[in-house]
């Protein structure tokens, strides 16, 4: 049965609850760093699913262990063990610092904000958390209440909010972040850049400082890299800042859009947690982890950190000479690039959609950028030159 863009739009504004705001395409299928729409008009993905498909698409090496993994197992159980798990997290370990050495497995990025909270909790006996206006941790209940954005969080009842033990403190400002210290905070929950905010990079010594306090006060450092992992030129973003995590929390780009994510701690922390004390049915499956393996593999081979690091400093110093008044300023670390305007950037994704280019919003006054880690200066000349075409 073939559905055409009016049918697949009466369908889904009809049956499913309208938690985003459509575009007006209908995506039908990927090609390296293009989307392809049901008409057959090809958009360079600047937004690869906020994050997420940071290898493009049709890489055949990935996509035929996928249809390999399919046929043999797709999903098994953690009480058995795995022979695609085992081998995942031999190579993972190979790209974290030596003290990340236990992993819990999960679905998603909320779904890691929320390991990472509970187990926290039970490791330091604690259930304060202090965590940073602005900042965006998921919209499940419980990384809700350390997501630092009303309109994220005005949705649930006043109640809700009073009870939820978290503090936020303003981003860059560790003044502030002292004075929340008290007796019963557990953790620091930190995106080393914060991605919704409008791609905001820290002060040079802000991340240090945090971890200072924290080892000062017996406080667990919980650093969210759901979305700054990866592209951002390194395997963790924690790397460039010279700063190490109690915890990590991992998911987007790391299995070519299949659900994955990670916890990833030291063998003292997760000694805390009980047999039984967190579960999840498809966490973990050999699917999943074939997957996360190809990726990191296909990475290392191909040399794509240096790629992102060498074509985001590209892109980056090309779209600082984009002149107009509408600019207020272009910042980024890698492959993840925000261009802050000085109005609502609504108008300019539609435009910039509409001549063939798709990127996302951050915050309502920046456009972000967050290209595939694979893609070439040609591909990004081409999308600079619809941005000025946009601005111009």
């Amino acid at each position: 049965m073939s559905l055409n863009l009016k049918q697949i739009a009466d369908i889904e504004n009809t049956q499913e609850v309208k938690l985003y705001p459509k575009r007006g395409i209908a995506i039908a299928k990927g090609e390296g760093v293009y989307l392809i729409d049901t008409s057959g008009k090809k958009y360079l993905d600047f937004m690869t699913n906020l994050g997420v498909n940071i290898l493009g698409y049709s890489n055949s090496q990935i996509t035929d262990a996928i249809a390999e993994q399919l046929e043999i197992l797709p999903s098994t159980h953690q009480t058995f063990y795995s022979k695609k798990r085992a081998e995942f997290l031999k190579e993972f370990k190979t790209i974290m610092p030596e003290y990340l050495s236990q992993v819990i497995f999960t679905n998603s990025g909320a779904e890691s904000i929320e390991a990472a909270l509970k187990l926290a909790m039970i490791a330091t006996g604690k259930s304060g958390f202090i965590a940073t206006k602005n900042a965006y941790h998921g919209r499940t209940l419980g990384s809700l209440t350390v997501t630092g954005q009303e309109k994220y969080r005005q949705i649930l009842p006043q109640s809700h909010q009073d009870k939820a033990d978290v503090i936020h403190v303003p981003y860059n400002n560790i003044e502030q972040l002292r004075k929340a210290i008290n007796k019963n905070i557990a953790a620091i929950i930190l995106e080393p850049i914060q991605g919704e905010a409008g791609i905001i990079i820290p002060d040079q010594n802000y991340l240090s400082e945090v971890r200072n306090i924290c080892t000062e006060n017996d406080i667990l450092l919980i650093l969210d890299e759901i979305q700054t992992a990866i592209r951002t030129g390194s395997f963790s973003a924690f790397e460039q800042f010279g700063v190490l995590p109690d915890i990590l929390c991992l998911s987007k780009s790391w299995s070519y859009g299949i659900p994955f994510g990670l916890v990833v701690t030291s063998a003292k922390i997760a000694s805390s947690m009980p047999k039984g004390g967190h579960g999840s049915t498809f966490a973990g499956g050999p699917l999943a982890c074939t997957v996360a393996l190809e990726v990191i593999k296909t990475i290392k081979k191909k040399k794509f950190l240096e790629n992102a690091s060498n074509m985001g400093k590209y892109f980056l110093g090309e779209l600082q000479k984009v002149k107009s008044p509408k600019i207020k300023e272009v910042r980024g670390v890698g492959l993840m690039i925000g261009l802050e305007l000085t109005e609502n950037v609504t108008p300019y994704l539609k435009k910039m959609q509409d001549k063939g280019l798709i990127a996302a919003s951050s915050n309502s006054d920046t456009i972000r950028f967050l290209p595939p880690i694979t893609v070439n200066k040609k591909e990004i000349n081409q999308a600079l030159k619809i941005v000025q075409e946009v601005f111009n």
